[in-house]
């Protein structure tokens, strides 16, 4: 069925437009335009054909190398026995590393490969190529021997050209996650009572070998053995018993096999006994047992012979074990397996800010103009008792200290400020309660001693309720990194009676220690502080050193290590602060 408004009239089929004048049909179409492009060829040889001309003038790769330049050869030479295939020139191998941590490549593939394809890398090793293994084998070997002199080398040239003075130090530390499996761990507690429980079970052992082999029924009767008192127990103590155990128990002479007599030594008899006889069961001919072997019955000697073996396949092993894990923790409380040097910390790197335990090492920086002038990595994770060895290494690397160190409170501790008053270094160091005692509620508590009164005539101290606590008596505290603490003991009289004592102590009397030196160098700080000049270094302190880490960790992109083990570490660390000072002083410059 067809609608009326579809269909078309056969008049409108056959109709046809007029014929119109070009004019009015629209423009006329201009000529098709040929595209022009510049030459492109790539059979073309154009000169110079010197690299070096397509790197700009201030181009970092320039500054790594007039640097390296300007050390002295007989620096690298030194680490090099001699003999065989000449090798790379070492300065070739240096500016390949310290350029490649400018450009935030730290795989040795990597750097190969930007060796082979990059301009700056072609021109700064005259078109020489290094394969991965060899720039890997320089950096895990022989750059461990020349980073602290090609970094102090560095650092004399920055301050020779005015960039660092010396004058002030600002330290902190960071945590920077090894190489390692996050969840191959060894904790050293845990260790340690493994190695208490398999000592005790070893002596159990060793106490069921003596029993047997003493005979206990015919030797003591009645009676106990005697009580030894334990020695200690290690593994080579170990095995040297059940070396001796294992000669003893050789095979003894049977009724079937009786044994010929060995010759005895000069003026000595070997013990006899006789064997049954193998009809009558009578005694027949006597032969000879050594001296030194046990004179067990079979069933005694099945015994001791099971015990000795599972000594040596299962308890000997542990112990082993037990030893070399507590000799590599040390003083640590843990260790990776995969990374032994490693110990695991705190990071706070998560999302939720709340801290992980992973493998990582603690890296110690000082700063001025956010340069670093020196470094040191740390297996222990707080910063406290890592100040010292990191100054030490200072004074070793440049010779003299910085006129001022300046640190936040993780390193307020007696020990630290007696080191910077002996080495007689102006120190602008935090303790752990400055910012509290400044606060209301610090102020508000009486129990605090820094809320009270010393009485320096009487040496007496006075508590909020205008009690005192007379001295009793001195001791002695000794820290983890051997320093000596004096304490000076404090205790009240009337505390029974005394309306505060619930906001004071729980004791009966209450007693306090305090070290007079801590009080007076937290007295020093203090003054410091408030002077105009400390506070500007401590404000100072958080645009230095912060700024250096961030731009290590955020802009290099360097969160984790590549190499394994505390020296190699270290080199790898060395290697980023050499391209960070560069990557510093290129800036300055352009």
């Amino acid at each position: 069925m067809t609608s009326k408004s579809q269909s078309v009239p056969e008049s409108m089929e056959q109709m046809t437009l007029p014929d119109l004048p070009d004019s009015e049909v629209g423009p006329t179409p201009r000529p098709a335009i040929r595209r022009q492009f510049r030459p492109y060829t790539q059979e073309q040889l154009f000169l110079p054909m010197d690299v070096a001309d397509m790197i700009p003038p201030h181009h970092v790769v320039r500054v790594v190398n007039d640097a390296v330049n300007r050390l002295s050869d007989a620096l690298f030479e030194d680490v090099y026995p001699g003999g065989g295939r000449p090798p790379y020139h070492p300065k070739l191998m240096a500016k390949i590393l310290v350029y490649a941590y400018t450009q935030r490549i730290y795989s040795s593939r990597q750097i190969a490969k930007a060796v082979r394809e990059q301009i700056p890398f072609l021109w700064l090793t005259g078109r020489q190529s290094p394969d991965f293994r060899t720039i890997n084998r320089f950096r895990g070997e022989r750059m461990k021997a020349l980073v602290d002199e090609v970094f102090t080398g560095i650092l004399v040239l920055l301050i020779e050209q005015g960039y660092v003075t010396l004058e002030t130090y600002f330290v902190d530390g960071t945590k920077i996650e090894a190489n390692a499996n996050r969840y191959t761990y060894v904790w050293k507690k845990s260790v340690a009572g493994n190695k208490t429980k398999l000592e005790a079970a070893i002596r159990e052992l060793l106490r069921q070998i003596e029993a047997v082999v003493q005979a206990e029924n015919a030797a003591y009767g009645e009676q106990d053995l005697p009580e030894v008192e334990p020695q200690p127990l290690t593994a080579e103590a170990l095995d040297a018993q059940l070396t001796q155990w294992e000669a003893r128990l050789r095979p003894q002479p049977t009724p079937d096999e009786p044994v010929s007599p060995e010759p005895a030594e000069a003026g000595s008899a070997a013990p006899l006994t006789r064997t049954a006889d193998p009809v009558d069961g009578t005694s027949a001919t006597p032969s000879v047992i050594p001296e030194d072997v046990l004179p067990l019955t079979p069933g005694q000697r099945k015994q001791v012979v099971r015990l000795v073996k599972k000594l040596r396949r299962e308890s000997l092993p542990r112990l082993a074990k037990y030893e070399q894990q507590l000799a590599m923790l040390g003083d640590r409380n843990s260790l990776s397996k995969t990374d032994p040097d490693a110990t695991f910390m705190r990071m706070k790197d998560d999302h939720l800010n709340k801290g992980q335990l992973k493998p990582a090492y603690n890296v110690q920086i000082g700063t001025e103009n956010q340069f670093i002038l020196g470094f040191s990595v740390h297996q222990r994770p707080g910063d406290t008792l890592c100040l010292i060895p990191h100054l030490d290494r200072l004074h070793q690397q440049l010779g003299r200290l910085p006129d001022t160190i300046v640190a936040d409170a993780g390193y307020g501790s007696e020990e630290n400020y007696a080191y910077l008053e002996q080495h007689r270094r102006t120190a602008v160091v935090k303790f752990n309660t400055y910012r509290l005692e400044k606060t209301k509620k610090w102020k508000a508590q009486i129990k605090r001693v820094e809320n009270w009164t010393y009485d320096e005539t009487a040496d007496e101290w006075i508590c909020a309720a205008d009690k005192r606590l007379r001295f009793i008596r001195e001791k002695q505290e000794v820290t983890d990194g051997g320093y000596t603490v004096q304490l000076r003991e404090y205790q009240a009289k009337d505390c029974p009676t005394c309306a505060l004592r619930d906001q004071c102590t729980t004791a009966a009397y209450r007693s306090i220690s305090v070290s007079p030196k801590l009080l007076h160098y937290r007295q020093q700080v203090r003054e410091q502080l408030a002077s105009e000049s400390g506070a500007a270094l401590m404000k100072r302190r958080g645009i230095e050193v912060e700024s250096v880490f961030g731009h290590i960790k955020e802009d290099r992109r360097f969160r984790r290590f590549l190499l394994r083990g505390l020296e190699k570490v270290t080199t790898e660390w060395g290697l980023l602060s050499i391209a960070h000072n560069l990557l510093k002083q290129t800036a300055l410059q352009g």
